[in-house]
C-alpha cells in the first residue's frame, strides 16, 4: 500500500520550522497582531509555491497516477482552500503532479539539528536550557553500581532520577526510560542571533522576547488556526498551560479548539513527563 500511494499519489508535505526564532530575528512578538500576520503570509506563500511548483511538475512530467479534474469541483478546492486565483488557473490547465503539499509536523528534533531553532511554528520555549542527550557509552569511572551514590536522587515531574556532576560534566540517569544522559547547555538560535546583534534587547528583556509559557492559551490556539487555512494535510502544535491550569479552564480551551476549526489539539502541562 506504501509502495502504491507513493508512485500514484505522489504526496509530500512542506512545513515550517523555526517561526519562534525568526520572530525574534524580525524584532515581533508572537502573539501580536502583527507576528500573526507574519505568519500568515509566510503560510499563504508556501501553500500557494507548493502548488504552483506542482502544477508546473505537472506540465512538464504530467499529473500524479491518481489525479482526476473532479478535484477542482471537490468542496476543499472551489471553497475551503485559499489558493491564490492564478495557482488556481494552472493547476486546473496542467493538473498537479502531487496529491498533497503541505503539512506541519512535529518537528522537536529536527529544530535541533538545524541549529537550535524553534520547534516547527512553535513559539521559542526558552531562551536558554540544559538538553539531555542519551548516552550510548557510560564514562569511565561510573556505571550502573555505582551511579546511584556518585549522582543525587531527585524528582524531575513524576520521575524519580538521579542528577549531579561527574569529572566536569552533568549527568542524569533515569533507570526505566532513558538510562544514562548527559546534560549540556543550548540556547535558541533567534535568541543568540539578539544577544549577538542586539544585546540591549537582551539586557533589557525587550517585550517581543516572549517564550511559550508567556502565552495566552487562546494565543497559542489562534496560531495553530492561522496556520491550518493555508495547509493541505495534519498540523501539529502545542498549546503551552501551568502545571496547576484548573480543570474547567482546560475543558473549554477544547471547546474553544473545536470552535476554531482546529484539525487536532494538543496540550501540554508544564512540569510533567
Amino acid at each position: 500500500a506504501y509502495s502504491w500511494a507513493i508512485k500514484n499519489i505522489r504526496q509530500y508535505g512542506m512545513g515550517i520550522n523555526g517561526l519562534g526564532s525568526c520572530l525574534y530575528m524580525l524584532g515581533l512578538k508572537y502573539d501580536s497582531a502583527e507576528g500573526f500576520d507574519f505568519a500568515e503570509k509566510i503560510s499563504k506563500i508556501k501553500e500557494d509555491e507548493t502548488w504552483r511548483e506542482s502544477a508546473l511538475l505537472a506540465q512538464e512530467k504530467g499529473p500524479f497516477t491518481a489525479f482526476s479534474e473532479k478535484f477542482f469541483e471537490t468542496n476543499w478546492f472551489t471553497n475551503f482552500t485559499k489558493i491564490s486565483d492564478d495557482v488556481k488557473d494552472l493547476m486546473r490547465k496542467h493538473g498537479v503532479r502531487n496529491g498533497k503539499t503541505s503539512t506541519n509536523p512535529p518537528l522537536g528534533n529536527s529544530s535541533i539539528i538545524s541549529d537550535l531553532v524553534s520547534n516547527g511554528i512553535e513559539p521559542v520555549f526558552c531562551h536558554e536550557y540544559f538538553r539531555t542527550r542519551i548516552l550510548d557509552k557510560w564514562p569511565e569511572g561510573l556505571d550502573r553500581e555505582n551511579v546511584r551514590t556518585v549522582l543525587k536522587k531527585t524528582k524531575v515531574g513524576n520521575s524519580t532520577v538521579w542528577e549531579g556532576d561527574y569529572n566536569g560534566e552533568s549527568y542524569l540517569y533515569e533507570p526505566h526510560n532513558r538510562g544514562l544522559c548527559i546534560k549540556q547547555p543550548v540556547r535558541d538560535y533567534g535568541y543568540n542571533w539578539v544577544l549577538n546583534n542586539y544585546p540591549d534587547d537582551t539586557a533589557n528583556k525587550a517585550e517581543y522576547l516572549t517564550t511559550a509559557g508567556d502565552i495566552s492559551v487562546y494565543d497559542h490556539v489562534e496560531m495553530q488556526a492561522i496556520h491550518q487555512k493555508h495547509i493541505n494535510q495534519s498540523i501539529s502544535k502545542t498549546c503551552n498551560l501551568n502545571g496547576d491550569y484548573p480543570y474547567e479552564d482546560f475543558k473549554g480551551l477544547y471547546f474553544k479548539a473545536w470552535e476554531k476549526g482546529l484539525i487536532g489539539f494538543t496540550t501540554y502541562r508544564d512540569g510533567t513527563m
